[in-house]
């Protein structure tokens, strides 16, 4: 990545030097590249009858074999059941 030409945009303080810095960087592509693909799944399983969280834990039990549902809480990062 190249230095912006402006000194100003070189100096850490400034937050205008932040902001050029964050625009140039590969970050926000990759985000919007994720929330992409997220929405398409969505759009996806909406078709089939389903939502990310059943695939989720879906795709948990298919990974992880059968399991009782507080180790299937504890793999999905949800409150254990009482």
């Amino acid at each position: 990545m190249t230095k912006p030409a402006d000194p100003h945009l070189r100096d850490p303080g400034n937050p205008d030097a932040r902001t050029a810095w964050v625009t140039g960087s590969v970050g926000p592509q990759l985000r919007m590249a994720a929330k992409s693909a997220r929405m398409l799944l969505e759009r996806h399983l909406s078709q089939a009858g389903a939502s990310f969280g059943n695939w989720t834990v879906l795709a948990t039990l298919e990974g992880g074999g059968p399991m009782i549902q507080r180790v299937l809480a504890a793999s999905l990062g949800i409150e254990v059941p009482r």
